[in-house]
């Protein structure tokens, strides 16, 4: 398995060599994604809240198939393209899929007081557990994008044994393994559209989610605040975490991803504008890195754009992580 930078197979158009528009135009221009037969299960998270999760299921799956489950990003969910486009590919292979919808997140925004964010793996474990209840013989492979990279890399972590024993493989694209670096990165220079992007989505929701809680802190985020303001006012102390700092801090996996011990599939891009690539290419140039960890780290391709000229209309990311999980948990 072992380490690879800048595959060869990934080539772009002149016209899309740059990070911020492969970002932009793969967020943009997402194309006629697939239709998808769903039913939809309820999460109990124990603490009064749900998410929700979309299952797919093939007519012809048994029991012993594989199931992936996949994690949005941040103002995500199940709807995201790069979701919808990764779990058709998986489902045309005749695979069991689960799209999620994280605490407070797409159709489960009125299921959740709290919010979800960038290492909440517990409710993972509970959406996990939950999905693979009925079938104890499919090997699972948990899916993150962005965000949700990061979150899948700490349950890898977290998870082992008894707790999610069916998990057989992880995978992460664009992860912010060092959140701290990333919220820093987007709040600064060239980048802060994208923090001025996220912070009003996630303050149109802040002030929606009073309106429908209305037992919720009476907590007024600025109109020009920035991603690091919404944190430490909202994500910090509704999680029990005295600063943003704290927060940030508890839930950074860079130096802990020499401790994972399942396949693991990590792509990320050195142009994304959102998520910095220097932990995982100080992660890459280690002599200790486990065999069990495959990096494939792109000089292109921005933030969850990796757009090329493929014969489908899925990205090089996309159909690079099915063929890997093809490879790991047999296709």
């Amino acid at each position: 398995m072992g380490p690879a930078k800048g595959p060869a197979n990934f080539k772009t158009p002149w016209y899309l060599r740059n990070g911020h528009v492969q970002t932009l135009v793969g967020y943009f221009i997402s194309g006629n994604l697939p239709a998808l037969v769903t039913t939809t299960l309820p999460v109990d998270l124990g603490d009064g809240d749900r998410l929700l999760l979309h299952i797919t299921q093939p007519q012809n799956w048994l029991p012993e198939q594989p199931s992936v489950l996949l994690v949005h990003g941040l103002t995500g969910s199940h709807r995201s393209s790069h979701v919808v486009r990764v779990a058709s590919m998986l489902e045309r292979m005749g695979w069991r899929v689960a799209r999620a919808d994280l605490r407070g997140a797409g159709e489960g925004f009125g299921l959740a007081r709290k919010l979800y964010h960038v290492g909440q793996s517990g409710d993972l474990l509970l959406a996990a557990r939950a999905f693979m209840a009925n079938a104890p013989d499919s090997p699972l492979a948990v899916v993150g994008f962005s965000l949700g990279g990061n979150i899948v890399l700490k349950l890898a972590l977290e998870a082992t044994g008894s707790m999610l024993a069916q998990m057989a493989a992880v995978v992460a694209i664009c992860p912010p393994v060092d959140p701290e670096a990333c919220v820093g990165r987007i709040t600064s220079g060239k980048f802060r559209v994208y923090d001025r992007v996220f912070y009003a989505g996630l303050k149109r929701d802040w002030e929606a989610r009073r309106e429908l809680f209305p037992d919720l802190p009476s907590i007024h985020l600025p109109r020009r605040g920035s991603l690091r303001d919404y944190d430490e006012l909202i994500t910090a102390p509704l999680n029990g975490y005295g600063s943003a700092a704290e927060y940030y801090r508890d839930n950074t996996t860079a130096h802990r991803l020499t401790g994972l011990t399942l396949p693991t599939f990590i792509v990320a891009a050195a142009d994304d504008p959102v998520v910095t690539l220097k932990p995982l290419e100080d992660l890459a140039a280690r002599d200790d890195l486990p065999a069990n960890i495959r990096l494939e780290l792109t000089a292109r391709g921005g933030h969850l754009g990796f757009m090329d000229n493929g014969p489908t209309s899925a990205r090089w990311a996309e159909r690079r992580v099915v063929e890997w999980l093809a490879g790991i948990l047999g296709g």
